[in-house]
C-alpha cells in the first residue's frame, strides 16, 4: 500500500475509503482489529461499510492507532469533513438538476400506491394459525372520516398527516386504507430508517408532472438532521408533497412532553430541549390518533366482517385491540415473560431484555448481534437460579428469531445486516407496564458507546428523558463536533443547567450558521440573561419565520417588550397569542392593560383566564374590581384565590383598596398573604411601622429577617430603629446597606441624621433612654462617649436588674484601660446574677494574674458559657501537667468554640500518636472556620507529613489573613513544588505582614 495523500480525504466515502484500505493492508479480521483497538466488533464493521456515518474522533484515534498510522493526519482530514459537512445547505431549489443527479433515487424508487405492497411497507402479519397467511379483509376505523377529509386536503395543498397510537394499534394499515382510498394515483416511495432526504426537493422538482407521497412508517428514523426538519417538510409541502407517517405514542410523547406550553411560559429551557427539529416536525403535521381499544362501532363492524381470523380475534382478543391479537403482540409478550419459568428459556429471555432495553434507551430500530449479546450478560445473574449456562447461545437465538403463528418473532432478523429488531410490541408493553425494571446501567452505557446515526441521537433523547443529563450532554457534544447535530442542542441542555456562559457561544454560533430552530432558543435564553434587548430580533425572527408554536412566542416576545417598558407592543404580542389560543395570554393581556390602567379593557381578559382556572388571575381581577369601584365583587374572588392558597398581587390589592379608602380592608388582605409571602410580611411591618403599630410590626419584621436577606433585615431594622433601639437597629441596616439595599441605606442614613440626636434628647431626661444611647455608643465603639450614659443608668438600674448595665459598664471600664473601677462592676453584676460578668471578670483577673480568676471562669463554664469553658481549658493547658483538664473543658465548648476546636487539636496531637487523627480534623474544622492560626497549623502539619499540595491552600488562606509565619512557609512549599514564578507574591506578603504572630 503506497502512502496516503490526506488531502485528498474531502468526504465520509473518502475517509472510509482510505480506512478500508489500511484495514485490508494490515490483514486484520475484524474481530482482532476490535480487539486491539478496544472497539467493539459492531463498531469496526459499521466504519468499514460506512453505515455508522463519519466516526468519532476517539473512534477514529483508536482504530488508526490500531494499525499503525499516525493518529494526527486522520484526525485533521475528519475535521476538513466535518467543516465541509457543516456547510452543506439544508435545501436545494426546486428544479436543481445538479442536485436530482447527486441524490440516488432511481425511477423505480417510486411507484404508484396503488400498486404498494403493505407488508414492504410495514403492516403487521397477521397471527395465521387458521392457515392463512394473507393480509385479513379491512375493518374500517372510527379515525376513517377524519383521516379521508386530512389526506385529500393533504393531496391537494400538500404536508404532512400523521398517525399516532400503541404498537399493534394498527397505524400503518389504517394509514394503508387510506391512501389507497383517497390518493391510489400517487407515486410513492419509502425511504430507510436514516435515508438522507436533503435533495429530495430538487429530485420532485425534476418531476414536476407527477403527485408524490412519502411514506415514513416509524416517523422516528427519520427525524434527524440529514432527515426530515421542518424547513424540509416546508419545501416539500410547498411542492405538493404528501408525507404520511406514523409514530408510536411512548415516542411522540418522548417529542412533545406534556406540559410544554407551560414550560415555555415559565422560561424553562426544558421546553426548548425538546422543541428540536422533531417536535417542530410533529407541530406542522396534521395528527390522527389510532386508538388501540376498539370502540364498539368498530368491534360491531368486525362481527360483520367474512373472516375467520377476524371472527377469532372477536372472540378471543379480551381486554387486548383486535389488531393487537391479530398482530400476536400480547401472545409474543406472554412467551417471553414466561421464559423464566423453571424450564424456561432463560438465556433467551436475557436477549430479548437486552433487546428491549436498548430500545428503551434509545437504540430504536435494527441493532447488531454483537451489542445485543454484550448487553444480555447483565441479564443473566438475576437468572442464575434457572442455570443460564445449559442454554447455548445458538439455542437462545433460535427461540428468540423463531416465527410464531406466521406472524413475527420475539427478535426480527436481517442475516445480511447481521443485525436484530426487537418486536416494537415488546419495548411498548414493557414502558406500559408500571414497575417494570429500569434500563440497567451496563445497558446505558453500552447504547452510548454503539449508538451511531439517527440511533445515537434517539439515546442521547432517551437518555435525556431519564434524568441522564451527562450521558445526553455527551452524546450531543460528540454529535456537534462530528457535524451531525447543530450546536443549538448542546447550547439548550447547557443552559437548562444553567451553564449559560458555555450555552450562550454555541447559540449565537447556530443561529450565525443559519439553524432556522435557533433564534427561539436563543431568545430565550438571552431573556434569562436580562440582555432582553438582544433577545427582541431573535424572537421576532422566530414570531416570524419559525415554525414553533405562534402562540408561546407571541407571549415571550410580549413579556420581553413589557420588560422593555414598551406597553402597547406588548399588549399586540399578547392578543396575537390569544388569537393562536394559547391558554396563558388572557392573564398576561390583561395583567399588561391593567398595568396601563385600562381597567375596562383588562376585566374581560382577566375573567377569561379566572373562569378558566387560571390561579394567578384571580387577585388581578380583584385589584380591576377594586378600581372600577366594584369592591364587594373583589372580595369573592379574593377568597376564591386565598382558597386555592394564591396569594401572590395581594400587595397590590393592598394598595389598591388603601387608594379607595378601605385601609382595614387592605390591612386585612396583606396580613392573609404576610403568613405565606416574605414580600407581604415585609409590607405589612413597614405599613404598622408607618402607624406607629411598633409592637405589631416588630414580630413580622423579626419573621422576614430569620431568613437573612437584606430586605428583611432591612426591614426588621427599620422597626427597631423606629423605637429608637438604635444598637440593635444599626448591625442590621449596615449589613443591608452594604448589600446595596435602598431600604437599609436610607434608614441607616435616618439613624445617624435623625434618631441618634432624638435618642440624646431623650436620654437627658430618662435613664431608660440613657442605657439605649449607651448601649448604641458602645456598639460603634466609642467608648469613652458611652461610659457616662451606661454608668447614670446603672447606677439608676434603669432597664432591668439583673446585673447586664452593670456588665456593661465593666466591659466598657475595660475597654478604657480602668481595671479597678472594671472588677467592681463585673462584681455588681455577678452578685446580680448575671453569669456572663462572671466570664469577663474572669478573664480581666486572669491578664491581671489573680488566682482568683479561675474561680470566676469556671463559675461561668458550669453554668453554661462555652468562651468560658473555652478560656478555661486554654487556660489549664498553658498550665503545668494540667492537659486532661484542659482536654475535658476544650471538648465542652468545642462544638460551639472554633478556637476551642484549634487548642484541643493541638492538645491531642501533643498528646500522642493515637490521638493524631482526631486532632489534625479539629485542626481542619477550624481552619475552615476560617481560624487563620489554625489554617497554619494544620498546612504544616500536612507539610510535615510530606503532603505539600494539600498543605499549600490552608497556608495561602492563612498567609492572606496577614500570618507572616504562613507566609514564610507557604514560599518554601512553592520552592518545593517546583513553582518559583509564585514566590514573588509570597515575598511581597512577607514584606508587608512584618513579624510572624504566635500562631
Amino acid at each position: 500500500m503506497g502512502p496516503i495523500d490526506f488531502s485528498r480525504i474531502r468526504t465520509r466515502e473518502d475517509l472510509c475509503t482510505q480506512l478500508v484500505a489500511v484495514f485490508h493492508a494490515g490483514g486484520w479480521s475484524v474481530h482482532r482489529l476490535a480487539a486491539a483497538a478496544d472497539l467493539s466488533p459492531a463498531t469496526v464493521q459499521g466504519i468499514l461499510s460506512g453505515s455508522t456515518g463519519l466516526p468519532r474522533t476517539e473512534t477514529l484515534r483508536a482504530f488508526v492507532t490500531a494499525c499503525d498510522q499516525d493518529p494526527k493526519p486522520w484526525i485533521e482530514a475528519r475535521g476538513r469533513v466535518v467543516r465541509a459537512t457543516r456547510g452543506t445547505p439544508t435545501g436545494w431549489r426546486r428544479g436543481d438538476e445538479s442536485a436530482a443527479r447527486r441524490l440516488t433515487l432511481p425511477t423505480q424508487t417510486w411507484l404508484p400506491v396503488a400498486e404498494a405492497d403493505p407488508i414492504a411497507l410495514g403492516v403487521h402479519r397477521p397471527r395465521s394459525d387458521q392457515g392463512v397467511n394473507s393480509l385479513p379483509p379491512y375493518v374500517p376505523r372510527d379515525a376513517d372520516e377524519e383521516l379521508n377529509r386530512i389526506l385529500a386536503e393533504a393531496g391537494e395543498n400538500g404536508g404532512m398527516v400523521l398517525l399516532t397510537g400503541d404498537s399493534t394499534a394498527g397505524k400503518t394499515r389504517t394509514a394503508y386504507e387510506a391512501m389507497q382510498r383517497v390518493l391510489p394515483g400517487h407515486l410513492l416511495w419509502a425511504p430507510p430508517p436514516g435515508a438522507d432526504l436533503r435533495e429530495l426537493p430538487a429530485v420532485i422538482g425534476a418531476r414536476a408532472e407527477n403527485r408524490f407521497l412519502l411514506w415514513l412508517d416509524d416517523l422516528e428514523g427519520h427525524l434527524h438532521p440529514q432527515g426530515l426538519d421542518p424547513n424540509l417538510l416546508a419545501r416539500l409541502s410547498a411542492a405538493g408533497v404528501v408525507v404520511l407517517a406514523t409514530l408510536r405514542e411512548s415516542l411522540y410523547d418522548l417529542y412533545r412532553p406534556s406540559g410544554e406550553h407551560a414550560a415555555i411560559r415559565d422560561d424553562n429551557l426544558q421546553a426548548h430541549l425538546v422543541a428540536q427539529a422533531g417536535s417542530r416536525v410533529l407541530n406542522m403535521a396534521m395528527q390522527v390518533e389510532i386508538e388501540r381499544a376498539w370502540s364498539a362501532e368498530e368491534l360491531l363492524r368486525t362481527a360483520h366482517a367474512p373472516d375467520a381470523r377476524l371472527q377469532d380475534a372477536l372472540a378471543n382478543h379480551g381486554p387486548f385491540g383486535v389488531a393487537e391479537y391479530l398482530a400476536a403482540g400480547p401472545l409474543l409478550w406472554q412467551e417471553w415473560r414466561g421464559a423464566l419459568r423453571a424450564g424456561g428459556r432463560p438465556r433467551g429471555h436475557a436477549l430479548v431484555a437486552a433487546a428491549i432495553d436498548l430500545a428503551r434507551a434509545g437504540m430504536m430500530g435494527p441493532v447488531p448481534h454483537e451489542v445485543v449479546v454484550e448487553a444480555h450478560y447483565a441479564y443473566l445473574r438475576s437468572a442464575a437460579h434457572l442455570r443460564p449456562e445449559e442454554e447455548t447461545l445458538g439455542q437462545a437465538v433460535r427461540w428468540a428469531t423463531f416465527v410464531r403463528l406466521g406472524s413475527t418473532s420475539l427478535l426480527v432478523p436481517d442475516a445480511a445486516a447481521g443485525t436484530w429488531r426487537v418486536f416494537d410490541y415488546l419495548v411498548d408493553e414493557a414502558q406500559r407496564k408500571q414497575g417494570f425494571p429500569a434500563v440497567p446501567e451496563s445497558v446505558w452505557e453500552i447504547a452510548e458507546r454503539e449508538a451511531t446515526g439517527s440511533q445515537r441521537r434517539g439515546v442521547a433523547f432517551s437518555a435525556h428523558a431519564a434524568g441522564r443529563a451527562r450521558t445526553a450532554e455527551r452524546l450531543f457534544r460528540a454529535m456537534w463536533e462530528d457535524g451531525e447535530e447543530s450546536g443549538r442542542t448542546l447550547g439548550v441542555i447547557l443552559a437548562q443547567q444553567q451553564r449559560y456562559a458555555e450555552a450562550e457561544p454555541l447559540l449565537r454560533s447556530a443561529v450565525a450558521d443559519g439553524d432556522i430552530l435557533a433564534p427561539g432558543a436563543y431568545g430565550l435564553l438571552l431573556t434569562q440573561l436580562g440582555r432582553i434587548d438582544e433577545a427582541e430580533p431573535m424572537l421576532r425572527w422566530e414570531a416570524e419565520n419559525g415554525l414553533t408554536d405562534k402562540g408561546n412566542v407571541a407571549l415571550l416576545l410580549g413579556d420581553v417588550l413589557g420588560r422593555q417598558g414598551r406597553a402597547s407592543e406588548a399588549a399586540e404580542q399578547y392578543r396575537t397569542a390569544a388569537a393562536a389560543g394559547s391558554p396563558y395570554a388572557p392573564l398576561a393581556l390583561g395583567s399588561c392593560l391593567l398595568g396601563q390602567d385600562k381597567c375596562d379593557e383588562a376585566e374581560p381578559w382577566l375573567r377569561k383566564a379566572a373562569e378558566a382556572g387560571d390561579r394567578y388571575a384571580a387577585p388581578r381581577l380583584a385589584i380591576t374590581l377594586i378600581r372600577l369601584g366594584r369592591p364587594d365583587e373583589a372580595e369573592e374572588w379574593l377568597r376564591a384565590s386565598l382558597d386555592m392558597g394564591v396569594t401572590v398581587h395581594f400587595i397590590d390589592v393592598s394598595h389598591a383598596l388603601t387608594e379607595r379608602g378601605r385601609p382595614e380592608a387592605a390591612e386585612k388582605w396583606l396580613r392573609a398573604a404576610a403568613y405565606s409571602r416574605a414580600d407581604a410580611a415585609i409590607a405589612l411591618a413597614m405599613r404598622l411601622l408607618g402607624e406607629g403599630r411598633f409592637q405589631e410590626a416588630e414580630p413580622w419584621a423579626r419573621k422576614v429577617a430569620a431568613h437573612g436577606d437584606a430586605e428583611g433585615l432591612a426591614t426588621l431594622g427599620a422597626v427597631l430603629c423606629g423605637q429608637l433601639r438604635l444598637c440593635e437597629a444599626e448591625p442590621l441596616l449596615r449589613r443591608a446597606a452594604e448589600a446595596s439595599n435602598t431600604k437599609g441605606t436610607m434608614f441607616l442614613n435616618f439613624l445617624r441624621d435623625e434618631a441618634e440626636p432624638t435618642l440624646r434628647l431623650l436620654a437627658e431626661k430618662q435613664e431608660v433612654w440613657a442605657a439605649e444611647l449607651g448601649l448604641f455608643l458602645m456598639s460603634q465603639q466609642q467608648f469613652e462617649e458611652a461610659e457616662p450614659w451606661l454608668r447614670r443608668a446603672a447606677e439608676a438600674n434603669a432597664f432591668s436588674t439583673d446585673g447586664s448595665l452593670a456588665s456593661l459598664l465593666g466591659q466598657v471600664l475595660h475597654h478604657l484601660g480602668r481595671s479597678d473601677e472594671a472588677v467592681a462592676w463585673l462584681r455588681t453584676a455577678v452578685d446580680r446574677g448575671h453569669m456572663e460578668a462572671a466570664r469577663h471578670l474572669g478573664s480581666l483577673l486572669l491578664q491581671q494574674g489573680h488566682v482568683e480568676a479561675e474561680r470566676w471562669l469556671r463559675l461561668a463554664a458550669e453554668d453554661g458559657d462555652m468562651e468560658a469553658a473555652h478560656e478555661l481549658g486554654y487556660h489549664c493547658f498553658m498550665a503545668d501537667d494540667r492537659l486532661e483538664e484542659a482536654e475535658l473543658w476544650l471538648r465542652r465548648a468545642a462544638a460551639q468554640v472554633p478556637q476551642a476546636r484549634m487548642c484541643l487539636g493541638v492538645v491531642l496531637i501533643g498528646t500522642g500518636p493515637e490521638h493524631i487523627v482526631e486532632g489534625t480534623e479539629l485542626l481542619r474544622q477550624a481552619a475552615e472556620a476560617e481560624i487563620d492560626p489554625a489554617a497554619f497549623l494544620y498546612g504544616d502539619f500536612l507539610c510535615a507529613a510530606g503532603r505539600p499540595e494539600e498543605s499549600e491552600p490552608w497556608l495561602r488562606l492563612a498567609a492572606d489573613a496577614g500570618n507572616s509565619a504562613a507566609a514564610d512557609k507557604l514560599a518554601e512549599v512553592l520552592q518545593q513544588l517546583g513553582r518559583p514564578e509564585d514566590l514573588e507574591e509570597t515575598q511581597h506578603l512577607e514584606e508587608t505582614q512584618g513579624p510572624a504572630s504566635e500562631p
